[in-house]
């Protein structure tokens, strides 16, 4: 198994050994600990400046200066879609608000058509992308060809939907999958 820098982070922190996946993942559902097999990129560490909606982060790149981050994997709300916009913007400032350092792993494609940094963003031992959907903030919607995950965030939508969670809760959801 090839360990990307969240791996190593968990690894030498102290306290109980943790590995990307081992939290907040239900049972029946695939692990996240399996990087993606062909990267576009080594991991980058990143710190949050703000969140600008349910799926897209500003950061600062360590030694890279600014990037907006496009979380991959999933669709949430976007911030001008009323009550829906607005909690799945407000869950995700809850899991990385301002401050917050992250470590960026990145799929086959690095970027997309808008310019933004197509990433699995990892806080600490939760990946966000995982939490989106598993807090039901998110639908699942894979994008080819960053789609390591799909199976994983695929169960995590469902679980979340069946459980009535996040938005699930008001009706907040629709066909996903459009941009």
């Amino acid at each position: 198994m090839r360990w990307t820098a969240a791996a190593l982070i968990l690894r030498c922190a102290p306290g109980p050994l943790v590995a990307p996946g081992d939290a907040a993942v239900p049972s029946g559902c695939p692990d996240l600990r399996a990087p993606p097999d062909h990267p576009c990129r080594p991991d980058a560490f990143a710190t949050v400046r703000r969140v600008v909606d349910g799926d897209t982060l500003d950061v600062s790149l360590d030694g890279a200066g600014l990037s907006r981050v496009r979380l991959i994997g999933f669709d949430a709300p976007e911030h001008d879609e009323g009550a829906c916009g607005a909690g799945a913007q407000e869950h995700l400032d809850s899991l990385a608000p301002a401050g917050t350092r992250l470590v960026l792993v990145f799929d086959a494609e690095c970027q997309d058509a808008y310019g933004r940094d197509l990433a699995y963003a990892w806080a600490g031992d939760r990946m966000l992308n995982a939490a989106m959907l598993g807090d039901g903030f998110a639908q699942a919607c894979p994008y080819q060809p960053n789609t390591t995950y799909a199976a994983a965030f695929r169960c995590l939508g469902e679980n979340a939907e069946a459980e009535g969670s996040g938005l699930w809760a008001l009706g907040c959801h629709r066909d996903p999958c459009f941009e």
